[in-house]
């Protein structure tokens, strides 16, 4: 995991240092939006899932990645994201468990209200995700499909960026032990649904490093570098 957020680093670093250093004053804000985002992301997510018969098993869920968006029209924007996945439970009624896999999705956002230092973003993402490992002798792969729902405000406040608001979550999937002594197969589904968001973005150079968090049913914190172009 350590060589793949040191490769994270290194991309950021380089999309952050080749960009030209924009103006902060009001000229910046008359010029047009540019219509491809990309963004590349490093994040932890805690929550609960239900396992089966056991209820509430702590799960926590580290990824790296990328992803791109294209805009539509001034108020819609679709993409796609990808990339590594790790899995980690203490509490799995059968035992600690240790994954690693990938992790694919699409997104799509709207903005119902634009105002120079104001707008309210909606929108949601569906992403499936694979994990696989060991435990003893036999091979554990959990899959997952984890859609997301939010609506979050936006405030500008040059050079900083401000976000507050909630989402909802679903998450449905399987957990499969293979070999003996033991072969079965469980569902998996959130325990909770409902968290609220805030973050900030710091606008650096040609993009923005954010610094994002949730709270509830996700306990989650996210560091993204992106850049419009």
């Amino acid at each position: 995991m350590l060589r793949y957020l040191a490769a994270l680093t290194v991309t950021c670093l380089f999309l952050i240092t080749t960009a030209h250093a924009q103006p902060l004053d009001n000229s910046t804000r008359n010029k047009p939006e540019k219509p491809l985002s990309f963004w590349v992301y490093f994040d932890r997510t805690k929550s609960d899932w239900d396992i089966g018969e056991q209820e509430k098993v702590d799960t926590e869920i580290d990824r790296i990645g990328f992803g791109f968006a294209q805009k539509f029209n001034n108020h819609v924007k679709g993409g796609l994201f990808l990339g590594f996945s790790g899995l980690s439970q203490q509490d799995n009624p059968q035992g600690e468990i240790d994954q690693s896999g990938g992790h694919i999705g699409l997104l799509i956002q709207g903005l119902p209200y634009k105002g120079d230092r104001f707008m309210i973003d909606t929108g949601g993402s569906i992403a499936y995700n694979l994990v696989k490992g060991d435990q003893e002798a036999q091979e554990v792969e959990t899959s997952w499909v984890e859609g997301l729902a939010y609506a979050k405000g936006i405030i500008t406040l040059r050079p900083a960026i401000l976000t507050i608001g909630g989402n909802y979550q679903y998450v449905s999937g399987s957990e499969k032990f293979k070999g003996a002594p033991l072969n079965q197969s469980n569902d998996i589904n959130a325990s909770d649904a409902l968290s609220a968001l805030a973050g900030i973005d710091i606008m650096v150079g040609g993009g923005t490093i954010g610094f994002h968090g949730e709270w509830g049913a996700r306990n989650k914190f996210a560091l993204v570098f992106a850049r419009d172009f």
